[in-house]
């Protein structure tokens, strides 16, 4: 998580080329990191209710998504290059 002023803005999921890949950080927000838990809302996942992105991150590769929809999430590349 990122905070601004004790507001959360951003959650991260960071791999290691060595262990694990930007894929499966991305399918790790797509499978485990459900919004709606229970029937009942996670505060911290939910569209426009606090964090604003979510990213997956690896050594080389970063990619972002602003709304969690379980299976239908689609990222974005966010690279910058080498």
């Amino acid at each position: 998580m990122f905070f601004v002023n004790g507001l959360p803005v951003a959650t991260v999921e960071l791999k290691t080329d060595f262990t694990q890949s930007l894929d499966e950080a991305i399918q790790q927000y797509r499978k485990k990191r459900n919004p709606l838990t229970n029937g009942r809302r996670e505060p911290l996942l939910s569209f426009g209710h606090r964090a604003l992105v979510h990213f997956a991150v690896s050594n080389d590769l970063a990619a972002m998504t602003t709304r969690l929809e379980g299976e239908k999430t689609h990222f974005l590349p966010f690279n910058t290059g080498f």
